[in-house]
């Protein structure tokens, strides 16, 4: 018997994020198989605790979550198993990008407009 083809897609949560946010990626396979796992890899390392994520068959989705310390780049795939009737798949890569946090400063006067010497 010949297996359907499916397509995966990926999402984060938050993209930009920053340090010590947590991230949310979600892989969505569609057509919605009736079974399989989705592993998550960061730069073809798979993340650590998503390395079999079981998929949600009502809708087709999977979840990983990470929170990552330091600025950088990440890219980020997800790749559907496959099961008895369906074809796996490889989402495209998705680039997080962790930021720096940014700041802003207000300067105010106490007398404003001051007089010399003030």
């Amino acid at each position: 018997m010949d297996t359907a083809g499916t397509s995966t897609s990926l999402q984060s949560s938050a993209n930009p994020s920053l340090p010590e946010q947590q991230v949310t990626y979600t892989a969505t396979v569609s057509p919605t198989p009736d079974g399989g796992t989705v592993a998550f890899t960061d730069g073809g390392s798979t993340i650590s605790g998503c390395e079999s994520v079981t998929l949600n068959t009502s809708t087709g989705e999977a979840s990983c979550q990470v929170t990552y310390a330091t600025t950088g780049s990440h890219p980020i795939e997800a790749s559907y198993s496959g099961d008895a009737d369906f074809a796996g798949s490889q989402s495209a890569t998705l680039n997080q990008t962790v930021a720096t946090n940014s700041t802003s400063t207000t300067v105010v006067s106490s007398k404003n407009p001051s007089s010399s010497g003030q």
